[in-house]
């Protein structure tokens, strides 16, 4: 199970920084390709292998400690890890940009003081992104809600059908299209905070 955990971990931060080795030359106005990509994360595969084998042995260690303590102890751990996640939201970036460097502490560092000078951009950047999200999930309601009473008024199980099929389609795109804003807003602070520039301008 540790093996499989840290196979997903390496395949998750490979793939990862091909998508924002991408981002981020589209932020800076370059070329981007899906091969271009691929062929940047094999360069690093080094440097993605010891932060996975880091991450994962950090959240391997969490989960194990968890079983063994009490309530309170498994709280105060999920609130560790919660903290070590948001320390770690610009890893991925600076794994792409800083291309001679290998140590995943120095990752770490280096995402944890990016946060400090963004944290209210990202804090701004999230709520935005959210509360977008919301009035989205709330307009999908009303559709589905609409499109019941539709199919309930005259009596076709394929109004509903169709209906709910839309519904579940819409969310799915939707929460795609969340994520990738998520990720391209996150290399945007990225660029803001260590160039000093606003990618667009």
């Amino acid at each position: 199970l540790a093996a499989v955990y840290l196979g997903s971990m390496f395949l998750a931060t490979f793939f990862n920084v091909a998508f924002y080795h991408e981002i981020l030359n589209a932020l800076n106005g370059r070329a981007v390709s899906v091969r271009g990509g691929l062929r940047f994360a094999c360069s690093r595969w080094s440097a993605i292998l010891l932060w996975s084998l880091f991450a994962g042995a950090v959240g391997l260690l969490i989960m194990e400690l968890e079983r063994r303590v009490n309530i309170v102890g498994q709280w105060v751990l999920r609130l560790i890890g919660i903290a070590w996640s948001v320390a770690a939201v610009f890893v991925i970036p600076a794994m792409v940009r800083e291309e001679k460097k290998s140590n995943p502490v120095f990752f770490l560092k280096s995402s944890a003081g990016i946060l400090r000078k963004t944290w209210g951009e990202s804090l701004i950047g999230y709520a935005g992104i959210q509360l977008g999200g919301l009035i989205f999930l709330a307009l999908s309601v009303v559709f589905f809600v609409a499109g019941v009473a539709v199919g309930m008024l005259l009596g076709s199980l394929a109004v509903l059908i169709v209906a709910g099929a839309i519904w579940a389609i819409l969310l799915l795109a939707f929460a795609y299209l969340v994520s990738i804003a998520n990720q391209v807003y996150r290399g945007a602070l990225y660029i803001y905070a260590t160039e000093g520039v606003v990618p667009g301008s």
